[in-house]
């Protein structure tokens, strides 16, 4: 079944989504005013510092209470503007926004490294072109502690990994897994940290150009050999021009997994305090579905000739 990619915003909606935008925004100008006016009573009456303290609390407390009506303006988008665009694209569609991936999905592949702290929102369960496939914004973090000058222990998290991880219907069968990693992604498990009895080894492709640019880790040399085929290697050197993200390709039990570093999440608004333009609701949407749908597109997954 080919998409419908013709993706069209409803009008009422899009003047729905505005109004949101408008009163969130006139809300805000309220709260920092008045927050504000607080603070300087506070300065002239007591201190200068307490009026910086009490502004700061302030706003904090006014924030809290105008939660909800931001919460609104992201459900409102989520469900009449990201899910509808979608459904333009995609079929056999499950779209949950505040939910993910299930960590162990990456875990099990045994080719990440997992950090200290998993979070995961945006989940997709689709098909495009008739290939089954799950996506979802992952974050991963790792603690890391330190002491200060003083002696005293503090901890913080450090980003190890931040975008988008999908799972596609891959239209090969193979015995063994087989990692490929752009040289620049960093913390993914490579032959030096992978499990002992797993039995990876690096493996030189005859494409120089891809060796330049890629890693590739087998449990089979012949297994490598087999999916990444000339034509299949120089695929996923086109899918690798994009200078703002690094790859990572993990086939594992018959699945093929990519990994987005990218620092981006999908499908939201990060201009909610400034007009919202149709045309770039449009741009930035297409952007975020175009992420998925060039990986079936341009590796061929829907060609089903290899499958058995």
């Amino acid at each position: 079944m080919e998409p419908n990619n013709q993706l069209q915003i409803d009008n009422n909606r899009m003047a729905r989504l505005e109004q949101t935008r408008r009163d969130i925004r006139q809300t805000s100008l309220i709260q920092t005013g008045v927050s504000l006016l607080i603070g300087i009573i506070c300065a002239f009456a007591i201190h200068y510092i307490v009026g910086i303290v009490v502004f700061i609390v302030a706003r904090l407390i006014m924030y809290g209470f105008s939660s909800k009506k931001r919460n609104e303006f992201r459900d409102f988008f989520k469900k009449d503007f990201v899910e509808v665009a979608l459904n333009n694209y995609f079929t056999d569609l499950q779209y949950r926004p505040y939910e993910g991936l299930d960590q162990s999905i990456i875990a099990d592949t045994n080719m990440m490294n997992m950090g200290d702290r998993y979070s995961s929102e945006d989940y997709i369960d689709a098909k495009y072109k008739d290939v089954g496939f799950k996506q979802a914004d992952v974050h991963i973090e790792e603690m890391y502690v330190y002491t200060d000058s003083n002696g005293v222990p503090h901890t913080s998290y450090v980003t190890i990994f931040r975008g988008q991880w999908m799972v596609f219907e891959f239209n090969k069968n193979f015995s063994a897994n087989l990692q490929v990693v752009q040289k620049g992604f960093s913390n993914s498990k490579r032959k030096f940290s992978f499990d002992k009895n797993e039995k990876y080894k690096k493996v030189k492709m005859e494409s120089d150009e891809f060796n330049k640019k890629f890693l590739v880790y087998a449990q089979s040399e012949h297994d490598a050999f087999y999916i990444l085929t000339p034509h299949f290697m120089e695929m996923i050197i086109n899918l690798s021009s994009n200078k703002k993200e690094t790859l990572m390709f993990c086939f594992v039990d018959n699945k093929l997994h990519v990994a987005i570093n990218n620092y981006v999440d999908s499908f939201e608004l990060t201009k909610a305090y400034k007009k919202l333009s149709e045309e770039e609701i449009k741009e930035n949407l297409t952007k975020d579905i175009k992420r998925i749908t060039r990986f079936v597109d341009e590796l061929k997954l829907d060609t089903h000739l290899f499958k058995s």
